[in-house]
């Protein structure tokens, strides 16, 4: 899952949750696709 708040954008960022694990990180909007490719496997 993808979170998006006010905050994020005007840091430049989103938070990436697994929602399997309940892990969650903040990735740069612009390494989004590279973060969302390398934790599907691809």
């Amino acid at each position: 899952m993808v979170l998006v708040g006010a905050m994020d954008i005007e840091e430049g960022n989103v938070t990436v949750k697994d929602m399997l694990t309940g892990e969650q990180e903040k990735v740069e909007i612009e390494n989004i696709v590279d973060s969302l490719k390398h934790k599907l496997g691809n």
